[in-house]
């Protein structure tokens, strides 16, 4: 059985790039997406799964440049569940906060395959809380704060801004500098705690949506659509999505797969290998997929596609599409 590569949906890095964009420059933007192995058009379009991976790497990296080390609570500013796409507006459209949170565990798998969320009532306290699949990471210091921030970015549309929570709870140790942390929640952090979760009052379940969400028809279903099946599960799973992301860019290669899953280039190979595969299998597989897609197209000639996939000559392309296909190109094209 495929071992489960812990992925999220893209659209978690939320407007984080822009941050380092305008802390680093398009140059130090550049070296931090390198660093994960994410491509430089998740600037403006995040689609599809990413490995957690990355995430944490993008994170890691864009830390050790600025020298900073509370940059998960310099980058909470700039985490927004309304860019989670159809999964924000499903959220953040319910009329209450109790529903708003409901959603949140529903529609969970269609966020990340890993992660994990709760909402526990303790008498009149209720504690909503959230388990990040890489709590080991180096950085996860970072991914607590990030992750607090999309949590209360949820909880703020239905009880307003200025509202502060009981408590904080979070599983990491606490550092030398922790009245910073409580000064920039404004209320008690406990450190070493057993789960990162928000602690607040019952009553305030049942606040009402403070702003009409303009969404507010978002169903289950638009989420499934937008996500198609949800996170990839086990490894040649992932690597075809990766595949698939890095084919918009036409930039697929080995390097930036093995970077985004943080293993070296001859483990990926020879843990495809256990699963049956290749990795230049797999590309030929999706090149191949993405060709067939292509040639719908209304317009789209065997040239063309062939060019936009960088194959020297549309005989070359031709030739591919036919062994990996069984037919030629030029019979799928739109009429």
């Amino acid at each position: 059985m495929s071992t489960l590569i812990p992925s999220i949906s893209a659209k978690c890095l939320s407007f984080m790039p822009q941050f380092v964009l305008q802390e680093l420059g398009e140059k130090g933007l550049a070296r931090t997406f390198n660093a994960a192995g994410l491509p430089l058009r998740f600037l403006e379009s995040r689609d599809g799964y990413i490995p957690e991976q990355a995430t944490v790497t993008f994170i890691q990296e864009a830390a050790r440049t600025l020298g900073h080390d509370q940059l998960g609570l310099l980058l909470s500013p700039f985490v927004s569940v309304s860019a989670y796409g159809a999964w924000g507006s499903y959220v953040l459209s319910a009329p209450t906060l109790g529903i708003a949170l409901s959603r949140v565990l529903k529609v969970m798998p269609y966020h990340a395959n890993n992660d994990r969320a709760s909402l526990r009532c303790y008498g009149q306290t209720v504690r909503f809380s959230y388990q990040f699949a890489l709590r080991d990471h180096k950085s996860y210091y970072s991914i607590t704060h990030v992750t607090v921030a999309a949590l209360l970015d949820i909880m703020m549309q239905y009880l307003g801004h200025r509202w502060v929570p009981a408590m904080i709870l979070v599983d990491i140790p606490k550092p030398a500098e922790a009245e910073i942390v409580e000064d920039k929640y404004g209320c008690p952090v406990q450190f070493n705690a057993d789960e990162l979760a928000i602690v607040f009052s019952a009553e305030e379940l049942k606040a009402k949506n403070k702003a009409p969400w303009p969404f507010d028809k978002t169903t289950v279903h638009d989420i499934a659509r937008e996500r198609a099946s949800g996170p990839p599960g086990g490894l040649v799973e992932m690597v075809r999505e990766i595949l698939f992301q890095q084919m918009i860019d036409n930039d697929t290669g080995l390097d930036n797969t093995a970077r985004m899953l943080d293993m070296g280039t001859r483990r990926l190979q020879r843990n495809l290998e256990r699963e049956g595969t290749s990795f230049r299998q797999l590309s030929n597989n999706v090149t191949m997929q993405r060709a067939t897609e292509l040639l719908g197209l209304p317009g789209e000639t065997v040239s063309s596609v062939a060019a936009e996939l960088g194959y020297s000559s549309p005989t070359n392309f031709s030739r591919a599409f036919n062994k990996e296909t069984g037919q030629p190109p030029g019979l799928l094209l739109c009429k």
